[in-house]
């Protein structure tokens, strides 16, 4: 057990709900690879746009080529085939993103403070088991990560490691978000400002 985590979910007179988070890491949990929660969706919700640092992957500790703006990409165009198959698609400093089917409709996720989000066709125990891109098949359904951070780049096996400000340890962690119900007459960035 790595710790604790509990979540209160509040629902608000519009249907959005509000998922409040504490998650509490032990004390013999030196370095984590990130610290949020993973979402299973429809395999339907393949559409996304985001505003936070992008168009490409950004993470805690190489962001600064990723401006901040609202972009639009697909969960499939997130793929980035490494070599060695590893985490990708981190986006950085999000302030909402969307997740929709073709015809606009899906969720939207939206904070006050910024979070790190990734969204996949590939679950981390995929990751993990293939040596090689040929390896991995897309998974059906869509996976969603909103994390207070993920570990920053780099191990010690080929370089220097991380530095330790951007390592997670153990200690307390707090975040919440919003979800909230699109349709194609709703503008995700209009709804997200409104729910501040």
């Amino acid at each position: 057990v790595l710790g604790e985590h509990n979540q209160v979910n509040t629902i608000g007179p519009d249907g959005s709900i509000e998922v409040s988070n504490e998650v509490s890491i032990r004390r013999s949990i030196d370095d984590l690879p990130r610290v949020g929660v993973e979402l299973v969706l429809a395999a339907s919700l393949e559409r996304m746009q985001w505003f936070g640092r992008g168009p490409h992957e950004t993470y805690w500790d190489r962001k600064r080529g990723g401006a901040i703006d609202r972009y639009s990409s697909t969960v499939t165009n997130r793929y980035v085939p490494y070599i060695v198959p590893q985490e990708y698609g981190n986006m950085t400093d999000v302030r909402w993103m969307a997740i929709t089917r073709p015809d606009g409709s899906g969720i939207l996720f939206s904070t006050n403070e910024p979070m790190e989000c990734s969204v996949a066709r590939h679950a981390d125990r995929d990751l993990f088991a293939a040596k090689h891109t040929n390896e991995l098949t897309p998974r059906r359904e869509t996976i969603v990560k909103l994390d207070v951070h993920q570990r920053g780049l780099g191990t010690g096996s080929c370089g220097p490691d991380t530095l330790p400000e951007y390592t997670l340890g153990p200690g307390s962690y707090s975040f919440k978000y919003r979800m909230h119900a699109l349709n194609n007459a709703l503008d995700p960035g209009v709804v997200a400002r409104q729910s501040v």
